[in-house]
């Protein structure tokens, strides 16, 4: 009925709600706000949550995780009215991370970054929740508060693009759950793969007592022995070391020999004595690197990877965060009072309706198989909406979280929570809806699976309906592959499709042999994060709400 445009000025001004249960939330805390109806009309697409972000209690570095900026906070988000749950999206980072990866291109993502406090892997502007510190004296993180305006688009009442009449809905309650610290923080992973390319001699008995590693502001450098080849490099200038740099003066680490394949672990607690750069690459001073050399000729030579082992404090690393001083931003538009008469003349004769596009989660999981044999699992996604629009299904790693090499660690220990799906060289899938198999051939992605990752071009083709039937459009599709979603449309132009006494499945198939190599491969337990795009109708009537599904 009414939208803010420039074609009818419209009054309009700033409230700022605080949130009703307090001023400092942590991990799994639930932070309520509710916005009075004597607000009268509110603009939701304009208005924002704000709030300050810190780390508390570490004694490392540490990053939010994902690229979707401080969404990743948020596990479910509740929106109530009248005593009605109108909206509830469960799992709302991981829906915020595909969202990043595939509906945002380079520039918004910037943008990101600098309001969200992320949106590039490099996190190249917020460098992470601590203030750049003075390598060569800090011995401490030095945590800072930082900003965050952070619309709440994914929520169809929130992100609308029409004025929501509390009016004639009454008080709107907000609640956001937060999620755990493990999903939410990492610590800078260039700490677990950090390779020096410099060459040592090393011999048994002689101390280590400096290492040099590369620098790549960019993050796109040689990773050498290591799995990972981007997300490594660190920034240094003169003699001044960047703001991304992630050692402490007083942190331990531990050396580890790589390039002579005898991949020993020597030292594991070796405590840095001083950070700096030298020569375009950033020095670490070590105490106690003595001997280094366990295996192999002596003296070799060999390059040395770093591992940290405690903090700053010589306790074992730990990460926490605090959420403070949260509010929403709303912006209340006042219409004209022949608008508020239309409104209350048509709820009185035949009821207001509004549409919300909103999500449901679904979660599903399925067990691994032993290497060399192939898996075939169903995945049910028992939606029984009147008005869907398109499903989502994406495969996350049971074993999460891993480290840059794979390894599957705890956050304290060098794990970064994943949020990406996993392709784990799936062949074939198949899509059902109610008894109807679509498409009505097997959806083929052996493409997908050698060396130049050449995309399985149906597989894509669905995925870009899917994108776009569902509102987050297609911006980018450079991590089709890195970040694995199976999706249909179950729309066009707009149209939706009953999904009532039908439900979904998909039929979902990986080799036991990957087929780049020939060599037999484990299919990984995954939890499955499944979300259906769809609408749904909330009716106001003189005796109240109702809201249709």
């Amino acid at each position: 009925m009414l939208k803010v445009s420039n074609e009818m000025p419209v009054s309009n001004y700033s409230v700022v709600v605080p949130a009703e249960n307090g001023t400092t939330f942590k991990e799994s805390n639930v932070i309520r706000f509710k916005l009075p109806q004597n607000l009268g009309f509110i603009d939701p697409y304009t208005s924002y949550l704000k709030f300050d972000l810190t780390l508390k209690d570490n004694n490392v570095k540490g990053f939010l995780t994902g690229t979707s900026g401080a969404n990743v906070i948020v596990r479910t988000l509740r929106i109530i009215a009248d005593g009605h749950v109108i909206e509830e999206i469960d799992n709302y980072n991981a829906l915020a991370e595909l969202h990043s990866n595939y509906g945002f291109d380079l520039g918004e993502k910037e943008l990101k970054d600098v309001m969200e406090a992320g949106g590039m892997k490099q996190q190249q502007y917020a460098n992470g929740l601590n203030n750049p510190t003075v390598s060569t004296s800090a011995t401490t993180p030095d945590n800072k508060n930082i900003k965050v305006c952070l619309p709440l688009s994914l929520s169809g009442v929130l992100g609308s693009r029409q004025a929501l009449p509390l009016v004639a809905m009454g008080d709107l309650e907000i609640e956001l759950t937060l999620d755990t610290n493990d999903r939410v923080l990492k610590t800078n992973q260039h700490q677990f793969a950090s390779q020096s390319l410099a060459t040592f001699v090393l011999t048994d008995g002689v101390a280590v007592s400096s290492i040099d590693l590369e620098t790549n502001a960019g993050g796109d450098g040689d990773g050498g022995a290591t799995n990972q080849t981007k997300d490594w490099g660190f920034s240094a200038s003169g003699t001044d070391v960047g703001e991304d740099s992630p050692w402490i003066i007083g942190q331990k680490v531990g050396l580890k020999v790589i390039s002579d394949d005898s991949d020993v672990v020597n030292n594991t607690d070796i405590a840095i004595t001083n950070v700096q750069a030298v020569g375009g690459k950033i020095r670490l001073s070590v105490a106690g690197g003595n001997p280094v050399g366990t295996t192999g000729a002596s003296p070799r030579v060999a390059a040395v990877k770093v591992i940290m082992t405690k903090g700053s404090d010589g306790a074992v690393p730990k990460l926490s965060y605090e959420v403070n001083k949260p509010e929403y931003v709303c912006r209340v538009v006042v219409p004209p009072p022949e608008y508020l008469q239309q409104l209350q003349s048509q709820i009185v004769a035949e009821g207001y309706a509004i549409d919300v596009h909103t999500w449901t989660t679904y979660r599903e999981h399925t067990t691994g198989r032993s290497s060399g044999q192939s898996s075939a699992d169903t995945i049910e996604v028992p939606c029984y909406s009147s008005r869907a629009k398109a499903i989502f299904w994406r495969p996350v790693p049971e074993a999460n979280m891993k480290d840059l090499n794979g390894v599957v660690k705890d956050y304290t220990l060098g794990g970064k929570f994943d949020w990406n799906g996993v392709y784990n060289h799936a062949s074939s899938y198949q899509i059902q809806i109610g008894e109807l198999r679509i498409p009505n051939r097997v959806v083929k992605l052996n493409p997908s699976d050698y060396k130049y990752e050449y995309p399985a071009q149906e597989h894509i083709v669905e995925l870009v309906k899917a994108l776009e039937s569902s509102g987050i459009g297609v911006h980018n599709l450079r991590d089709h592959r890195a970040d694995y979603v199976i999706a249909r449309s179950l729309s066009a132009y707009g149209g939706t499709t009953d999904m009532r006494m039908k439900g979904a499945r998909l039929y979902f198939n990986c080799a036991g042999v990957n087929p780049e190599t020939s060599a037999n491969q484990q299919v990984e337990a995954k939890n499955w994060y499944n979300w259906v795009a769809h609408i749904k109708r909330v009716v106001i009537t003189p005796s109240g709400l109702q809201v249709l599904y």
